[in-house]
């Protein structure tokens, strides 16, 4: 009895970490663009930020709209992943100066924390591992979600191109 809720827990387990990169990903991109839509609002509406702050929510922005695009792809879960850790890479360290708005400092800490949250996680050893889970395709509920997450980014890139920090 003790082996068979052994093998049940290692085999949970197993098929848990499969599933959770499937799915898992698209989540945590939508939370990121969540953090985002938190963020944008913030640091367009204060006065006084440097212009490489609101610089670098607007890149973290198309970031991860490029992550969005590379997710709805399929392909490999592994080249999914590691399309998705390229897309944000670049937005991974925020740029705060001293002397930034707590309130500025505190949203984008808190995005430029969940873009570093999927590159870490999605990890070359990770995307290793995830070859041999095989292909990788958006289930329904995952398409919805990423449709959420383009509609974020572009609310978000709508907001910066009314201010004038980046075309439409």
């Amino acid at each position: 009895m003790k082996s068979a809720i052994s093998v049940f827990m290692v085999l949970a387990l197993c098929f848990s970490q499969v599933a959770c990169t499937e799915a898992s990903i698209i989540n945590d991109i939508e939370i990121a663009a969540q953090a985002a839509s938190v963020a944008v609002p913030i640091v367009l509406g204060s006065a006084g930020v440097a212009p490489e702050v609101v610089s670098y929510v607007a890149a973290a922005n198309k970031a991860l709209g490029c992550a969005a695009s590379a997710a709805s792809a399929g392909g490999t879960q592994a080249s999914v992943a590691a399309a998705v850790v390229a897309c944000l890479s670049s937005a991974a360290v925020p740029v705060l100066p001293a002397g930034t708005d707590q309130a500025v400092a505190n949203a984008v800490a808190a995005l430029a924390s969940d873009i570093q949250s999927i590159v870490k996680q999605y990890t070359p050893s990770v995307a290793a591992k995830l070859s041999a889970a095989g292909a990788y395709k958006p289930s329904f509920s995952d398409r919805r979600h990423i449709r959420k997450i383009q509609s974020l980014v572009k609310k978000n890139a709508e907001q910066f191109a009314m201010k004038g920090v980046y075309g439409k």
